[in-house]
């Protein structure tokens, strides 16, 4: 009865393994949600509660392949508006052409665009454009070097850590920082 009840547990982990596997490229998919169609969606067991909802107009949403093939076999229109968004995450950046980056600081308005400026020593972050913890610790240790009539260097906290162990760093910014 032992040796039975290990083999039925180890071919029902065989076959979760299967059940969380990837599912394929996600792709960022418009539906119109005119009437009743929100709930057709969330009847299928398809997520609505994340994405752009527009009430009344439209849901964008990540989907996988799987979950557009119900979306097909339900007989729901939708239209792809980014395919393979996980790329699209890794390099946020790519196929925006050379005028969207980080130095693409342009804002459009009724009267027409308004461009700023790029601060100078201005990057990206290294986690899709955005800073990690390093990055910050890194661009703090860079305004010091580049400032040090306006910034300290950074210092830990004496006798004060996170949960973790980890260093809580303190700095000052002044028009004499190190008095």
């Amino acid at each position: 009865m032992k040796k039975m009840t290990w083999w039925f547990a180890a071919v029902l982990a065989l076959l979760n393994t299967h059940a969380f596997a990837q599912q394929g490229p996600y792709h960022r998919v418009r539906i119109d949600i005119s009437g009743d169609q929100l709930s057709r969606v969330a009847a299928l067991g398809l997520e609505v509660d994340h994405g752009t909802l527009h009430p009344g107009l439209y849901l964008e949403n990540d989907y996988s392949q799987r979950e557009l093939a119900r979306l097909d076999d339900a007989g729901i229109a939708y239209r792809i508006v980014i395919p393979d968004v996980q790329s699209l995450y890794a390099d946020p950046w790519r196929g925006r052409g050379a005028a969207r980056g980080p130095g693409d600081c342009s804002l459009p308005t009724a009267e027409g665009d308004m461009t700023f400026p790029v601060p100078t020593h201005f990057r990206l972050g290294t986690m899709a454009g955005f800073y990690t913890y390093e990055d910050a610790l890194a661009i703090l240790d860079t305004m010091r070097q580049l400032y040090p009539q306006l910034i300290t260097s950074r210092r830990p906290m004496d006798g004060v850590a996170t949960i973790e162990g980890r260093p809580i760093f303190w700095l000052r910014v002044s028009d004499n920082p190190d008095t």
